[in-house]
């Protein structure tokens, strides 16, 4: 925990969350870096595989790529939502304002913007007024965190102060997940009295590493009888070598790297004796060895170490893994907001865009593609934008509170796709359609074939016929939208048997010959990026010969003849933006999957 000392360069306030004896057998992530690892690898960032067995003694990777490859390449974001809860006394005075916590939190994503963890307020900050609980934070800490709670979110507690009997009051106190109470996961107190706002960015970020299962970086790990990793004995320090392993007196751990069973159990974390006092000018001036007279090199910077707060500003890989593995644990829930209006958008022409919430949102912060314009209603739960183009785009809000943001895809009339059955029998009927466009004139066509009915509307009945090439072409034309005339299409594959070959039975669109496997195999084949820009992968989990031809929107073969086997690069540089269609042949079924190529 923080204690209430004067706040100056070189001092830390003191923390207060301490694990029960053991928590670690209880810590999933314990002896498991691998499995953070693939969480941080899932999120975006660049973890070489060898990772783990190439730092040196900072915790520093040393193999083929540089460490600051390891930050996020492609971000993903991770949400938190957070439920605040405000002490104050008996009649109302004293803590906070609502207006300070947010000021707080940004004051956190700013300090953590490089993990890409992301919090937010939920709209219903609490303010309880009971003097206990404000003045007396560390009496009833147990009490307020159990029973003022709300599940699926990071829950903080601010009271006025702590009030340690001890006197050695602290600044933050958090639950560990690892708890084997349930009904206090997730939580935290952060003390007001004695601290800026300044100073609770950094404890309260350290705190929040604690709620979602950080230990100090100087942490004694599995001793009971030790405060910190300096003064362990040689089976339960954290050495400064990142190589050096378990002695055979360590009956339970022999042979384990040190680093992964002592301290912090993070490999990454280089062994920390504890800074408190250690540091001048954010630097550790101690000199002081391990109990193999190599000396300390710990990451004062650290944000679960004890340097003074103004050094705080990094956390390492694994510890970034770490929260990532809790904070899905916690199985966030976000609140849902709805945006409504037009799915398109003509170039020109306006339309009204509504952010509906059952938060209590106070403010909304709108923003559009490049090629919409805002022209009123900035800051309210209504916008009216209009169209530079006939392009895609989308807008987005963002709240005060309550919610991550929400983004409403707005789509190019170029997107304009035809639906349908593809494997048909002859002489069959089969719907096909397309999206509602309020105004638009629609005229199908079929090359092998007749409209039953529905020319003129957006969805059509269709009697295919057979074709010596098997094949039939539905086509759409719409005209009168936007000023802008567009068209798709749509290649139809028809079953003709042959003397000795089974009978075609339709089946809604999919003859019983190869409907399974066809379903099996667009399942087990994959289009990577979808959307792509430049190159697309293709990976069939088969063992089969292929041949691949490419169409694109309106059904005019892109490539042809291509021979697959399982894996294929294909370049899409020159391609323009749109949606493809992919159709694999093989001696015995057809499928098709969908590309789209943004730029």
């Amino acid at each position: 925990m923080f204690s209430k000392t004067n706040v100056i360069a070189q001092e830390r306030v003191s923390c207060n969350s301490e694990p029960i004896e053991n928590a670690y057998l209880n810590d999933l992530s314990y002896l498991n870096s691998e499995a953070l690892i693939d969480i941080l690898n899932e999120h975006g960032y660049e973890i070489p595989s060898d990772y783990l067995y190439n730092l040196d003694d900072a915790g520093q990777y040393i193999g083929d790529i540089g460490r600051q490859q390891k930050k996020a390449a492609i971000p993903k974001i991770t949400k938190v939502p957070i439920k605040a809860w405000i002490y104050r006394n008996d009649n109302g005075s004293g803590n906070l304002t609502q207006n300070n916590v947010t000021q707080i939190i940004n004051g956190v994503n700013q300090l953590l913007s490089f993990t890409n963890i992301h919090f937010y307020l939920l709209c219903d900050i609490t303010e309880i007024n009971n003097s206990q609980y404000a003045n007396n934070g560390d009496q009833y800490h147990s009490d307020y965190t159990t029973t003022n709670r709300m599940e699926n979110a990071l829950n903080i507690h601010f009271v006025i102060d702590s009030n340690v009997s001890s006197g050695n009051d602290w600044a933050g106190k958090a639950n560990f997940p690892f708890s084997p109470l349930s009904s206090n996961k997730y939580s935290l107190a952060l003390r007001d009295s004695g601290l800026t706002n300044a100073d609770k960015t950094p404890i309260l970020s350290h705190e929040i590493g604690h709620a979602f299962g950080l230990f100090h970086t100087h942490y004694p790990g599995r001793s009971t009888s030790h405060t910190d990793n300096g003064g362990c004995g040689d089976c339960h320090q954290e050495s400064v070598s990142r190589t050096k392993r378990q002695g055979a007196g360590c009956v339970w751990t022999y042979n384990e790297l040190k680093c992964n069973v002592n301290g912090d159990f993070l490999c990454d974390t280089p062994a920390d004796p504890n800074l408190f006092g250690q540091t001048s000018g954010c630097l550790y001036t101690a000199n002081h060895t391990d109990n193999w007279n190599q000396v300390w090199v710990p990451e004062v910077a650290n944000i679960m170490g004890q340097a003074p707060q103004a050094c705080l500003n990094t956390l390492s890989p694994l510890q970034i893994g770490k929260m990532l593995l809790y904070i899905n644990l916690m199985n966030p829930n976000h609140p849902t907001i709805n945006i409504t209006g037009n799915d398109f958008l003509c170039s020109g022409s306006t339309a009204t865009y509504q952010a509906i919430s059952s938060q209590n949102v106070t403010a909304f912060s709108w923003s559009t593609s490049s090629n919409y314009t805002i022209l009123s209603g900035q800051g309210t739960n209504t916008i009216t934008v209009q169209a530079n183009n006939n392009n895609n785009g989308y807008v987005s809000v963002n709240t005060n509170c309550g919610h991550k943001e929400t983004k409403k895809t707005i789509e190019g009339i170029y997107l304009i796709e035809v639906d349908g059955v593809t494997d048909v029998c002859p002489n069959t009927n089969h719907t096909y359609s397309t999206q509602y466009l309020s105004g638009a004139t629609y005229n199908w066509t079929v090359s092998s074939g007749t409209i039953i009915f529905g020319q003129g509307t957006n969805s059509a009945v269709i009697e295919i016929a057979p074709d010596p090439s098997y094949q039939s072409n539905v086509t759409v034309n719409i005209t009168n939208y936007c000023n802008f005339n567009t068209s798709a299409g749509y290649t139809v594959d028809i079953y003709n048997p042959g003397p000795g070959d089974p009978p075609c039975v339709d089946n809604g669109g999919n003859d019983d010959r190869t409907s399974l496997n066809n379903k099996n195999l667009e399942t087990s084949t994959f289009l990577f990026p979808n959307p792509a820009n430049y190159s697309v992968n293709i990976n069939i989990d088969n063992n089969d010969n292929y041949t691949l031809e490419i169409y694109d929107i309106n059904g005019v073969v892109v490539r042809n003849n291509d021979e697959i086997y399982q894996n294929k690069e294909i370049d899409t540089s020159n391609w323009k933006e749109g949606i493809y269609i992919f159709k694999f042949r093989s001696k015995n079924m057809n499928f098709f999957k969908k590309l789209i190529i943004k730029k």
